[in-house]
């Protein structure tokens, strides 16, 4: 039997498709991550939720906060997933372990732990858009006032009241804006300032949402021991409750008084605002809730 014939194959300049290898998908932290800075505390708060090749998401806790003897430091951060763990990891080791324990010594360190780290792990390659990242930093010291600090490539900048990044910056900037006081508040009015801008962008972004994380740093000065550190995380179940609340405030309450304010029915006015007292109550309430159960003290 005679064998079958061989069909010519094209050369690659006449092929209509050729295929190309594709790196496996990378996880990218498109976030949104804010912090808010008043005389006491300093407060992250992000989403948990992260996305691969824009089309797998997962559940990811993106605060990472911790409180030793040289003073107390919250990260989080956007960009490339093992890019923006490896970078917190080694800023948070490198600010545990320093030598100085006053702000000066944190700013210096943090610097250099971002100089070094992109030196070497992203300035040689080719790629290197793709592996930037961006952190919120957030330091206090006992004695000192809380800083909140923002990265941009290797760079460090002080933020005065408040910040964003991730992709949801652009939407959160504005309402921090309007919603953040110079000199702080509460510790509780601050936490629902957070958990309100976060449960607004996750509303309004895309790539935004699950769960909300936050951690906050403070001191307080007393007569027996000279200061006395807090640091503390708000729990999920209250962070879950504080978002149908605020879902609940912009369908009920929002949308009542703009209907009235559109020739509505009169009478939706006092619906909505008496929506708007049960509704802050209840905020109040659950914030107030979450310092009393998420704070740990001890002496500094």
């Amino acid at each position: 039997m005679m064998p079958a014939p061989k069909l010519p194959v094209p050369s690659s300049r006449h092929r209509l498709f050729q295929p190309k290898p594709r790196r496996l998908p990378r996880g990218r932290r498109v976030t949104i991550a804010i912090g808010i800075l008043s005389e006491a505390e300093v407060i992250i708060a992000t989403d948990s939720q992260e996305t691969a090749a824009n089309y797998w998401k997962r559940d990811e806790a993106k605060v990472r906060a911790t409180s030793g003897p040289r003073g107390q430091i919250a990260l989080a951060g956007a960009g490339h997933a093992g890019y923006v763990d490896a970078l917190v990891c080694q800023v948070e080791g490198d600010f545990n372990n320093r030598e100085g324990t006053d702000l000066a010594s944190a700013r210096t360190c943090i610097q250099a732990s971002l100089f070094r780290f992109y030196s070497t792990h992203v300035v040689p390659f080719k790629d290197a858009s793709e592996l930037e990242v961006e952190l919120l930093i957030g330091v206090c010291i006992p004695g000192e006032m809380p800083v909140l600090l923002k990265t941009n490539r290797a760079t460090l900048t002080d933020c005065d009241v408040y910040a964003a990044i991730g992709v949801g910056a652009g939407h959160a900037l504005p309402l921090l804006g309007h919603l953040t006081i110079r000199g702080g508040r509460e510790l509780a009015h601050s936490l629902a300032t957070a958990g309100y801008v976060i449960a607004e962008t996750k509303q309004s972004v895309a790539d935004c949402g699950y769960y909300t994380d936050v951690a906050w740093l403070g001191w307080e000065a007393t007569a027996e021991s000279g200061f006395t550190e807090s640091f503390g995380w708000l729990h999920r179940p209250i962070g879950m409750d504080l978002d149908r609340l605020f879902h609940r405030y912009s369908e009920n309450v929002q949308t009542h008084l703009a209907t009235c304010l559109f020739g509505g029915d009169v009478g939706m006015r006092e619906y909505a605002m008496k929506e708007f007292d049960e509704i802050r109550s209840a905020i109040m309430s659950l914030t107030t809730e979450a310092v009393e159960r998420g704070t740990i003290t001890r002496p500094a």
